[in-house]
């Protein structure tokens, strides 16, 4: 897939991703946030995706994937996730992983809750779900 018609695309999807740096896409919605590493190769062979946030965040995705006939590749279960089923294993594996470290860390989970609390961030920058973004062939 070409870098061009990629970048075009996800602006038409999310008009108000963050492009600022085009090999590096920003999502930032209010429960959830992705981070597309694009990187510079062109034509695009796979996408880098840095996940972090709630289930709304897989139904982006999904859309994205839909739209630009892609197939997101999720990392922990090394499958590519059908958009069609309600959960994602792996995500909600994440999801425990990341539950599991702030309660061990449970300092550092307070003081992001009040970063958040303070600065509205929704998200713990520390531990993204990591998926890849395949081209079909």
């Amino acid at each position: 897939m070409a870098y061009n018609f990629f970048i075009n695309e996800i602006k038409k999807i999310f008009p108000y991703i963050n492009s600022n740096d085009e090999n590096w896409l920003i999502l930032d919605e209010e429960t959830f946030s992705i981070e597309f590493n694009v990187g510079e190769d062109d034509p695009i062979n796979n996408i880098m995706l840095h996940v972090r946030g709630e289930d709304e965040a897989l139904k982006a995705i999904g859309l994205v994937c839909k739209k630009i006939n892609l197939q997101a590749f999720d990392t922990t279960e090394s499958k590519i996730i059908d958009f069609d089923k309600e959960t994602n294993e792996g995500f909600t594996q994440w999801r425990e992983y990341k539950n599991n470290v702030l309660n061990k860390y449970n300092m550092r989970a307070l003081k992001r809750k009040i970063q958040r609390e303070q600065y509205g961030l929704h998200r713990e920058r520390y531990v993204p779900f990591a998926l890849d973004i395949i081209v079909k062939k």
